[in-house]
């Protein structure tokens, strides 16, 4: 398989996490070029473009049946590319918000893609090894996005934009190396209507559940640093990077992790997300924080190629594309209610501290790694029983 193809399909996967992630150091100076909106309303610079993405992610699930793969990309970069730069350069907050809807939509068309073609084109551990590099790839373009952004928004937030132009450069390997793919036929249309099973609507489920939790760090972070007076947008970005770098690293050693964990490989991603929340609530200087970045980096890396792998593994290549865009869309579904959730818990427990949220997802998460963990080891016990009795 020719190498540009692999790269290609990769570096699609870099830009599907920027959508929200290269302005979230920003935030802060976002707020201060905005003193007439009130702090909900400011997070809806990263919570937009993930409404507009989950539209766009059953859009694209759709035109795969009447259009090209390629062309289909070409749009949704082209899309990426003015909402992302454009947001940069205007003064009013609503044209900034109908900008990052633009953006989202794009990211949208192209994020169900960014994993499906992996599937169409790559088998066996091969495609295991490539959806841990996709989630590399994609926490990477986190890392890029976020140092940078953290540099530059200390000279003026509307430079935190110009991370987007990474965009031309995955347009151009698009342009190049992507094959013009086919359309698909009526008969494949017509297959593809047929119901997802029901683990794509659990493993969905999943999905959208460690996104709100993850989406937590991303717009709580800076103001939780620099009400702490433990730094500014630079260290918001630096420290956003650090959770990526060990996101990538994960990533790039999840074929590894699963092969030997197997099933127990959920449970452990969520022990690691619960360590990794306690550090975070009971953080008192700056270090603590960092370390619990990079415990929750480790489990989310290993959790989320796991998703995806178990995504595409479960249907036909025919209906890749919407359950991909199902998963997808619930993954920035949990971006988008994040701070409507955490605002939620402020109000039942009358503490609207940030410190308050961490502790309470840590809680939330120790219940999720613990249903897990029982369900794991009962599957296990039946298939140790089953194939006693079977010998």
């Amino acid at each position: 398989m020719n190498k540009w193809l692999k790269v290609t399909i990769l570096s699609i996967s870099l830009l599907t996490v920027m959508s929200g992630a290269a302005v979230a150091p920003a935030l802060a100076e976002i707020a201060r070029a905005f003193p007439h909106i009130g702090s909900n309303s400011i997070k809806m610079v990263l919570t937009v473009p993930c409404l507009l993405i989950i539209l766009g992610g059953l859009i694209s699930g759709r035109l795969v049946s009447v259009m090209k793969k390629r062309s289909i990309l070409l749009i949704g970069l082209s899309l990426y590319l003015v909402g992302g730069l454009g947001a940069g350069m205007v003064d009013s907050f609503s044209a900034l918000l109908v900008l990052r809807g633009i953006l989202g939509l794009g990211v949208g068309l192209i994020m169900p893609l960014s994993i499906s073609l992996i599937a169409d084109y790559y088998t066996g551990d091969e495609r295991g090894r490539l959806m841990g590099m996709s989630t590399a790839v994609s926490s990477l373009g986190g890392i890029i996005a976020t140092v940078l952004s953290g540099i530059v928004a200390v000279i003026s937030w509307r430079w935190s934009f110009s991370i987007y132009a990474l965009g031309f450069a995955v347009l151009f390997l698009v342009l190049c190396f992507l094959p013009k793919l086919e359309k698909e036929s009526a008969a494949d249309s017509e297959f593809k209507a047929q119901p997802l099973p029901s683990s794509i609507y659990y493993t969905a489920i999943l999905t959208f559940g460690l996104l709100i939790v993850f989406f937590a760090i991303v717009t709580s972070l800076a103001l939780f640093i620099q009400n702490q007076g433990w730094g500014n947008a630079n260290t918001t970005g630096l420290a956003l990077g650090l959770t990526n770098i060990f996101v990538f690293g994960a990533g790039v050693k999840f074929q590894t992790v699963y092969s030997r964990f197997k099933s127990y490989t959920v449970p452990g991603g969520l022990l690691l997300l619960v360590a990794g929340f306690a550090l975070l609530s009971l953080s008192h200087n700056i270090y603590t924080v960092l370390a619990g970045l990079a415990v929750f980096g480790l489990g989310f890396g290993i959790l989320m190629p796991l998703i995806y792998l178990q995504t595409t593994s479960v249907v036909s290549e025919e209906m890749r594309p919407r359950a991909t865009a199902l998963v997808g869309g619930c993954f920035y579904l949990g971006q988008f209610v994040s701070p409507l959730v955490l605002s939620l818990v402020g109000i039942i427990s009358g503490n609207y501290s940030i410190r308050m949220i961490f502790t309470v997802l840590t809680f939330a998460l120790l219940a999720a790694f613990i249903v897990s963990a029982v369900m794991t080891i009962k599957k296990s016990h039946t298939l140790y029983h089953e194939s006693n009795e079977t010998m």
